[in-house]
């Protein structure tokens, strides 16, 4: 767990983009009209087919696979996003723009849908995705997660303590997946403190897969595959 107080600045990381296409980058698109058109209505689609963000992915180490378009029985539609880590060591993202200081590490792996266009702009191309009234981040995923190992989703943060903070803190939400579809729940925080700050929003969602070994347990994981699809910002 050592390896997790890195998460507070990996959010100044080097963007890899990776994927079965080429270019995926092209694949990113902005909202689309019924997104623009419902977007304070009642739901902001982030991901169904492709990313509905208008934002970049960035993603947090080297050493896993990211596919957007996954036809392997997406929940809906003819995609799904694939991650896929194999537990192996992954080198860590820890500065721009040299990174003197990257680190292997084998705690977790993961990556983020941002809100800038470019890794570059993180910090300054934020989104204002308070006037939605969003009180929750909804998403299936299905998959398989070796023994210790977690999926992580996480909303965006001013605290740079997120990473500490246990399933079901707002803007967490931690656990295991099954092999079958099923939706689960990332429950915003709305008070007046608005931890999860949509106001200036730097991203729509963080995505990873977590390693948590107990005492007797090999200092890393076998990692895991998970899908997930029909992400979305919602009331």
């Amino acid at each position: 767990m050592k390896n997790l107080i890195l998460w507070s600045i990996l959010f100044s990381l080097f963007s890899a983009f990776m994927g079965c296409d080429a270019n995926p980058v092209n694949r990113l698109v902005n909202p689309s009209p019924s997104n623009i058109s419902g977007v304070w209505s009642g739901a902001w689609v982030i991901y169904d087919d492709e990313v509905k963000t208008g934002g970049a992915i960035m993603t947090y180490n080297t050493g896993a696979t990211l596919d957007f378009h996954s036809t392997d029985n997406p929940h809906s539609g003819k995609d799904c996003i694939r991650y896929s880590w194999d537990g192996s060591p992954v080198l860590t993202y820890a500065s721009l723009p040299a990174h003197p200081t990257d680190y292997i590490q084998s705690g977790y792996s993961g990556f983020s849908l941002i809100c800038a266009p470019t890794d570059a702009q993180y910090f300054t191309a934020t989104r204002n995705l308070s006037l939605g009234g969003y009180t929750k981040i909804t998403f299936w995923a299905r998959g398989e997660l070796f023994t210790n190992v977690n999926l992580r989703v996480e909303a965006n943060s001013n605290d740079q303590n997120q990473y500490k903070y246990a399933s079901g803190y707002p803007g967490v939400w931690q656990g295991t997946v099954t092999s079958g579809w099923q939706q689960y729940s990332v429950k915003l925080d709305t008070t007046t403190t608005n931890l999860n700050n949509l106001a200036a929003a730097t991203d729509f969602i963080k995505i990873i897969l977590l390693y948590t070994p107990g005492p007797d347990d090999p200092p890393r994981g076998n990692g895991g595959t998970v899908f997930l699809d029909d992400i979305e910002l919602t009331k």
